[in-house]
C-alpha cells in the first residue's frame, strides 16, 4: 500500500468520479484507476462499485475511507509539525537596546556577526527596552542581551557585561543652529542655551552620571524638555528646539541631521557595552558574545 494509492482512493470516494479525482490530483484518469485496482488487489477486496455513470463505495470501501481520511490527515500533520520543528530549531537570540544610538551600534554588530558566523540557524530578534525595564528584562530572561550604557548595570548581581567603546561627550545642535559648523565651543557660551535631555530618572546610576555632566560643565543648564525616548530628543534638537549632550559616536550615525561640536576643557566619556544574565550560557549567546568581545572599538 502506498500513500499515492490512499490519496487517489480518498479523492475518488469524495468526488464519486474517477475523472474528477484525477483532475483534483493533477494526473491522468488511467493512473487513478490503475492505482486503486492495485490497492484492491493488495487488500483482496472490492472498495468501489463502478458503472458508466458514477462510483460508489462498498461496505469495505466505507471502512477503508475512514482510515484513508485519518492517514492523510496524519500525514499533513506530520509534514506541518516537521517543518515547524525545523523553524523552531533556529536560535532566536533576543537582543535588546536602549536608545537610537544603541540600536545603530547593534545593527552594525549583528551585520558583521552574520558575515562571519557559520551557523545558519542564527535568528536575531530585536526589542527596544525602556530604561526602567533594562535590569528586569535580563533577570527575567525576556532579553538574552542588551546594548546600553554600562553604568546602568554595573555592580548588579547576576548580570555580566562587556564594554565596547567609551566615546567622548560632545554637543549636538541642529544644522541651522548658530553653533553648527563650529569645531569647538566654550562652556561659557553654553550658559545661554536651552538644553534637551533624556529622561534618565528610571535609573539612579545613569541619572547620577547625567548630573555629573552638568557639574563638570560648572553650571546647571536650562533644560526645557526631558524626552523618554532618545529619538524624540534628537528630533527636537534637529529642528532647533535646543542643544543636547550626546556621545561622539552619534556623529557617525546622524551626520546629515545634526552638527557636533567639541566642548573646550570638557573631558567626559560614557562607556557603552552589552550585558547579559551571567547564568545564561546558551551556546549561540556565548558565541555572539565571544565575537562581540573581539570587536573592541572597531564596531563603527
Amino acid at each position: 500500500m502506498t500513500m499515492q494509492q490512499v490519496k487517489y482512493f480518498q479523492a475518488t470516494a469524495t468526488y464519486k468520479s474517477f475523472s474528477k479525482a484525477a483532475e483534483s490530483c493533477f494526473v491522468a484518469q488511467t493512473a487513478v484507476s490503475k492505482q486503486i485496482a492495485n490497492l484492491e488487489k493488495e487488500l483482496d477486496c472490492t472498495l468501489l462499485i463502478r458503472d458508466k455513470h458514477h462510483v460508489s463505495l462498498t461496505r469495505s470501501g466505507e471502512v477503508f475511507l475512514k482510515y484513508a481520511t485519518e492517514i492523510l490527515r496524519l500525514c499533513e500533520d506530520a509534514a506541518r509539525d516537521t517543518k515547524m520543528a525545523q523553524l523552531m530549531s533556529a536560535c532566536h537570540l533576543r537582543i535588546g537596546y536602549w536608545g537610537i544610538l544603541e540600536q545603530r551600534m547593534l545593527i552594525d554588530l549583528v551585520k558583521k556577526y552574520k558575515k562571519t558566523n557559520v551557523s545558519r540557524n542564527f535568528v536575531p530578534v530585536y526589542s527596544s527596552v525602556a530604561l526602567e525595564e533594562v535590569v528586569s528584562s535580563l533577570l527575567n530572561r525576556r532579553q538574552d542581551a542588551i546594548l546600553m550604557p554600562t553604568i546602568i548595570i554595573q555592580d548588579i548581581p547576576r548580570i555580566s557585561y562587556v564594554p565596547l567603546v567609551e566615546p567622548e561627550i560632545v554637543l549636538a545642535v541642529g544644522r541651522d543652529h548658530p553653533l553648527a559648523g563650529r569645531s569647538e565651543v566654550t562652556i561659557e557660551e553654553l550658559k545661554t542655551e536651552n538644553f534637551i535631555a533624556a529622561d534618565t530618572s528610571a535609573s539612579q546610576p545613569l541619572n547620577e552620571f547625567r548630573e555629573s555632566q552638568w557639574a563638570r560643565l560648572g553650571f546647571h543648564p536650562n533644560i526645557i524638555f526631558r524626552a523618554t525616548e532618545t529619538e524624540s530628543a534628537l528630533l527636537m534638537t534637529e529642528t532647533g528646539g535646543g542643544v543636547m549632550l550626546v556621545t561622539d559616536l552619534m556623529r557617525y550615525y546622524e551626520p546629515k541631521r545634526l552638527s557636533f561640536v567639541t566642548i573646550r576643557n570638557f573631558h567626559m566619556r560614557q562607556e557603552m557595552g552589552i550585558a547579559w544574565l551571567t547564568e545564561n550560557t546558551e551556546a549561540e549567546l556565548m558565541q555572539f558574545l565571544e565575537f562581540v568581545q573581539k570587536q573592541e572599538v572597531s564596531i563603527i
